[in-house]
């Protein structure tokens, strides 16, 4: 930290927060809804079933620049994996190894990775009998490596290679949508509250396109500091929709219309957001 304040004496150190971080990957898991409703949501991991998707949204290609637009508008940097397995696309997520999406090109990319992405309390021992890739144990015989402790290890890469069942926990979204967000910073102005407000309209666009609804109408509450011995109430933004609407760029539009025209009356330290009326919108293209 020292090197570094040294090279740039503005920085702004920040611990880790996993709470934080969860409630983040949440959003970006609500935000990912408007393209599958089957959705994992893992340590620092989000898994998405797309077969489903795929020509709703013009191929995979098409799909991945959505995606990669929808979660940048997070503030978020993905390393993406495709495979036809999940436990296959978290490792080549996690190596930044890329897609796999043919059997035979699924097994080529997973011999390839590193031992320590799949095993990481195992690749010393394994390493000492030659091993340094997943192909290289797979090639060892099956009830030598049971009885040397790696149980754990044959049933995982049996779920990456397809050669056992690979079931999953889908991701519920809440019944009612209500999301909070704290600031990272005080934010003085309205215009450093835009980041921030994005996250949570990309949330709640996905909510509404996984409930098949729109939104008629939300608020954005402030969260301000509190003042001397008394606290400050919180400033709420009240958008009613002329037309109902699930898309996020629309909704974020009158979002900023609403809070360029607003004086903060302190400074804020975080927002919820909150949809107040929705109606159907099944069968309607966003």
């Amino acid at each position: 930290l020292a090197a570094a304040l040294g090279l740039l004496p503005t920085l702004l150190p920040l611990n880790r927060d996993p709470a934080r971080e969860r409630q983040l990957l949440q959003l970006a898991a609500l935000a990912a809804s408007r393209f599958t409703p089957q959705l994992v949501l893992g340590e620092q991991l989000l898994q998405m079933e797309v077969q489903g998707s795929l020509r709703l949204f013009g191929g995979l290609p098409s799909l991945l620049r959505s995606l990669r637009r929808c979660v940048d508008g997070l503030g978020l940097k993905p390393q993406l994996g495709i495979a036809l397995t999940a436990t296959a696309a978290a490792l080549l997520a996690r190596c930044q190894a890329g897609a796999a999406t043919t059997p035979a090109r699924m097994q080529q990319r997973l011999d390839a990775l590193p031992l320590q992405a799949a095993a990481p309390d195992l690749a010393g021992l394994l390493h000492g009998i030659g091993c340094r890739t997943l192909g290289d144990v797979r090639a060892l015989p099956r009830r030598g490596l049971q009885r040397r402790g790696g149980a754990v290890l044959l049933a995982l890469l049996d779920r990456a290679y397809g050669d056992a069942p690979d079931p999953q926990t889908w991701f519920e979204p809440p019944r009612e949508f209500a999301q909070t967000l704290e600031l990272m910073q005080r934010a003085d102005d309205t215009g450093m509250l835009d980041g921030a407000a994005l996250r949570l309209v990309q949330a709640l666009a996905g909510w509404l396109a996984h409930r098949w609804l729109a939104a008629a109408s939300f608020s954005l509450w402030l969260q301000h500091e509190t003042r001397g011995r008394h606290a400050q109430a919180p400033t709420r933004l009240r958008i009613e929709l002329g037309q109902p609407s699930r898309d996020a760029a629309q909704l974020m539009l009158l979002l900023r219309e609403r809070l360029s025209r607003l004086a903060l009356p302190a400074p804020v330290y975080g927002l919820q957001l909150q949809l107040d009326e929705a109606v159907a919108l099944a069968g309607h293209a966003a």
